[in-house]
């Protein structure tokens, strides 16, 4: 897995824009593994694919990650600040328990095929029907009720949700927020690479250099040749 920096950030910048939550996240794994095959990671489970993900964060922007969040109750802002490297750990154990109850059970885990499956559908009562169809192991077992495939399904995939605890000091309540991985790393991608374009442009600009020689460069001389500018 490499780090999206340079060529390789603006890379998954372009690839992922304007696209639904499943295909941003095929995108970013994809930039970071060069020569990766695309159908393999589309049906990896999702606890997985969001271990990986949190991984790619930790290798680009650092381990520590800091959010917000709005209270529930007094609509507050909240700060939170959590350790990626730590999350990912904790993902790859679920992901073992995972395996164990997939063998259990009658459905697999849900990978970025069912996902992107479900983007047409009308409701959420629509996808999580898909959802389950997609992912039931043996389309002739009648011995579960809805309910209970529910039960069932929801128990194999809750392993793939990252959830945030968190406390208002101003109200005191205790809440628990689910981190979307995909778009909270999207944000941070697309955030950095406008700053990477505006960084090319000025140095294209005044020293007339191409793209790719600025990009080649590491971070640490870009920023000392724009600080000169500034001087």
């Amino acid at each position: 897995m490499q780090a999206l920096q340079g060529e390789l950030l603006l890379a998954a910048w372009e690839r992922c824009q304007n696209r639904p939550s499943p295909v941003i996240a095929l995108g970013l794994l994809e930039s970071a593994h060069r020569g990766a095959d695309r159908t393999a990671f589309a049906q990896l489970p999702l606890t997985r694919i969001h271990t990986m993900l949190l991984q790619l964060r930790a290798v680009t922007f650092g381990r520590r990650m800091q959010g917000f969040a709005e209270c529930p109750n007094c609509h507050s802002s909240l700060e939170f600040e959590t350790d990626v490297v730590g999350m990912a750990e904790e993902m790859q154990r679920s992901a073992s328990q995972e395996n164990s109850l997939a063998e259990s059970t009658i459905f697999r885990p849900v990978n970025l095929d069912d996902l992107q499956a479900c983007l047409d559908a009308e409701s959420l009562g629509e996808a999580s029907n898909m959802l389950l169809q997609r992912t039931l192991l043996d389309a002739s077992s009648t011995d579960h009720k809805k309910e209970e495939s529910l039960l069932l399904f929801d128990g194999l995939n809750e392993a793939s949700e990252i959830w945030i605890d968190m406390h208002c000091p101003q109200c005191g309540q205790d809440s628990a927020f689910d981190l979307d991985i995909t778009q909270f790393l999207w944000r941070e991608v697309r955030a950095a690479a406008t700053r990477l374009l505006a960084d090319v442009h000025l140095l294209a600009s005044r020293y007339g250099w191409s793209e790719e020689s600025i990009l080649s460069m590491s971070h640490q001389r870009r920023f000392a040749y724009l600080e000169m500018l500034t001087q």
